[in-house]
């Protein structure tokens, strides 16, 4: 296998190699056989004949995307037993998947209160507490990357002012904020308490003019009930963003604690909506692809993952295998939050459809 620093060698010798060989050629050849030859040359100078970059054979797009996905499919079913799958998401949150009899298995740590209860920590590692600059009052989310949203209540505005710019807000009554690792937020009395549910029913309140979060009863059962007009954290978790056709977060964790079947990972996107994503997206892949990459994507469409994630297959004595998912139509299909009529917003760059 070549080598990322063999691989800018090689760049750099094809650099000379095509100034050197075209002061020769043009001065020698007509112009429809110095393209040619420049065309059959290069290559072989500059890689040798046995080390041209390799290309997957081209597919007809009326078989891409069904190839594509079987693909996908294909490698998950034969992941042998104690393969573990890495999750890393842009945010900075990571978890493991274990594989046992063709069920994928995780236990994520539990949250917890620090800094004298001032700040909750969720299972993967976001922040929630009360700002401690009373310049700038309200609520900040932080997530382990360190992007961070400052969110102010107001009479009949909840407003999200992210770090990168971006401002929104919503003048539902009664908010609910999604994290990443499954934990709601529900923002609760006329804004003024937010309460949260982890995936494992811990829950803890936060009245904000205390500024310390209490630990509450637990609930028997993880907080999954789906909703539609929910906000769920994306990027480099100071974005935004509104579900759409489904709750993204509760379709993503809807399978812990109990675990996710390969089968079912894949029947869960093989049809509708959640299929038309990836269709879109592998339609545009005109030759055959490695298969770790393509059931990355498969995955990571029923993980709810999103351009800058990675999924790392490490199948038991083999070298770990990482697949970077780009942005693409393969992610679930959102909108943004209604943008802030008191504060003129930046134009961000986002997806939508």
């Amino acid at each position: 296998m070549i080598s990322a620093a063999d691989h800018q060698t090689r760049a750099n010798h094809l650099m000379h190699c095509s100034i050197e060989i075209m002061k020769a050629l043009i001065r020698d050849l007509p112009i429809p056989m110095l393209v040619l030859t420049t065309t059959l040359l290069l290559p072989a100078i500059c890689f040798g004949e046995d080390e041209t970059p390799p290309q997957g054979e081209l597919i007809a797009p009326a078989f891409r995307a069904e190839r594509h996905f079987e693909a996908g499919a294909t490698y998950l079913r034969d992941l042998p037993d104690q393969t573990r799958i890495i999750i890393e998401r842009n945010d900075g949150t990571r978890f493991s998947l274990a594989l046992e009899g063709g069920v994928l298995q995780t236990q994520l740590p539990p949250a917890s209160l620090a800094e004298e209860k001032k700040v909750f920590v969720s299972p993967l590692g976001f922040r929630v507490f009360v700002n401690p600059d009373p310049k700038k009052p309200g609520v900040i989310v932080e997530s382990p990357s360190g992007g961070t949203t400052r969110f102010v209540a107001t009479f009949r505005h909840l407003e999200g002012r992210e770090s990168d710019g971006g401002y929104w807000s919503t003048t539902i009554k009664e908010p609910v904020l999604r994290l990443s690792d499954g934990t709601r937020i529900d923002v609760l009395e006329n804004r003024s308490v937010w309460e949260v549910y982890t995936l494992a029913g811990e829950r803890y309140r936060l009245p904000l003019d205390e500024g310390s979060w209490t630990a509450l009863p637990t609930v028997p059962s993880p907080p999954l009930i789906p909703d539609i007009f929910s906000t769920f954290v994306a990027g480099d978790g100071d974005d935004w963003r509104r579900p759409l056709q489904e709750d993204h977060m509760v379709f993503a964790w809807n399978w812990y604690p109990h675990g996710l079947s390969i089968e079912q990972a894949i029947e869960a996107v093989r049809k509708g909506p959640r299929r038309l994503d990836l269709n879109l997206h592998f339609n545009g892949l005109d030759r055959a692809q490695q298969a770790p990459e393509m059931a990355a994507y498969v995955l990571g469409r029923r993980l709810c993952l999103a351009g800058g994630d990675r999924v790392t297959f490490v199948r038991p004595g083999e070298d770990p295998i990482t697949v970077f998912l780009l942005p693409s139509e393969a992610e679930p299909d959102f909108i943004s939050p209604p943008k802030s009529k008191r504060i003129r917003l930046p134009n961000i760059n986002i997806r939508e459809r």
